[in-house]
């Protein structure tokens, strides 16, 4: 079973959700594409320094941070997704507060 970091991990046959915002941002290709080439400057010492303790072959590349943007149709249906979420949170948040109410 492959799994990507970006698409959850298994842990004992259960698939989890992705640890980072990133993973599901609506723009996070383009948040990324923005934030990483400041980041590979930055990180460019200890990349080689990882090279030269291990083996040539071992670094990051470009290649290992970046994300494919959402097509429009696959963006809309983001957008709808995440905006049906928040609904659901809402009325949830709503039905625990009716319900203290009531308590009282």
């Amino acid at each position: 079973n492959k799994c990507q970091a970006s698409k959850g991990k298994v842990v004992a046959g259960k698939l989890q959700k992705p640890n980072s915002y990133s993973s599901f941002a609506i723009d996070a290709a383009e948040l990324l594409a923005e934030a990483a080439p400041p980041l590979e400057r930055l990180f460019a010492p200890y990349n080689a320094l990882l090279q030269s303790l291990i083996h040539p072959a071992f670094a990051w590349s470009t290649a290992d941070h970046t994300m494919k943007p959402l097509t429009g149709e696959a963006r809309q249906q983001a957008i709808q997704a995440h905006e049906t979420h928040v609904e659901g949170l809402r009325r949830r948040q709503a039905w625990k507060r009716l319900l203290e109410q009531h308590k009282r």
